[in-house]
């Protein structure tokens, strides 16, 4: 078990009427702003994510526009990056946020546990070999395998509340831990 160490935010913002270029420029201010404001904290790292524009239908016609951008926020500091989301809010919606274990905490709990897990291996094998009444064995083939993905960030619901509501209202978040985990699977030669 290990400590989720990383927090992981998604927004966007989404405009929807008949003119698609007043859309645009709507969507890409906002982004804009919101890349600005992420910039402004050197613990948060930023990214934009899929810009869309797509006709919306009524009876088979077009009947407008609607245009969508996201960001993702990523940082250690939960603390800035909380306080980061609540201005967010000002202008964009929260689609997701989430907690995962960093590469490197990640890199270095696996690394222990398939130190540990070689050792059980090794026991285990000669175990075998006793039990058998052989005088050793032969490491044949070994296979090291890692789990443990990083939960998705959790969709928010009740995003749609009125943006007065949103500001200054950064979300609850608790980090929590995720198992990470390694198996060892293997063939020995028994030998006299």
């Amino acid at each position: 078990e290990v400590e989720n160490d990383v927090l992981v935010a998604e927004l966007y913002i989404q405009r929807e009427g008949a003119d698609p270029e007043r859309l645009s420029k709507d969507v890409n201010q906002a982004i804009d702003w919101g890349v600005a404001q992420a910039k402004a904290q050197a613990e948060v790292k930023v990214q934009t994510l899929g810009y869309q524009t797509n006709p919306t239908y009524r009876k088979g016609e077009i009947k407008g526009w609607r245009v969508r951008q996201a960001l993702r926020l990523e940082s250690r500091d939960a603390a800035v990056l909380r306080s980061l989301l609540g201005n967010l809010q000002q202008r964009l919606m929260i689609q997701s946020v989430g907690y995962q274990v960093s590469k490197d905490s990640r890199r270095h709990a696996e690394d222990k546990l398939i130190a540990e897990a070689l050792v059980n291996y090794t026991q285990r094998a000669r175990a075998v070999t006793k039990a058998l009444g052989r005088s050793g064995f032969t490491l044949v083939e070994i296979d090291i395998n890692t789990s443990g993905m990083a939960p998705r960030p959790v969709p928010m619901m009740g995003h749609r509340m009125m943006a007065a509501e949103a500001v200054s209202a950064p979300p609850t978040l608790e980090a929590g831990s995720q198992d990470i985990k390694v198996i060892v699977q293997g063939t020995i030669q028994l030998t006299d």
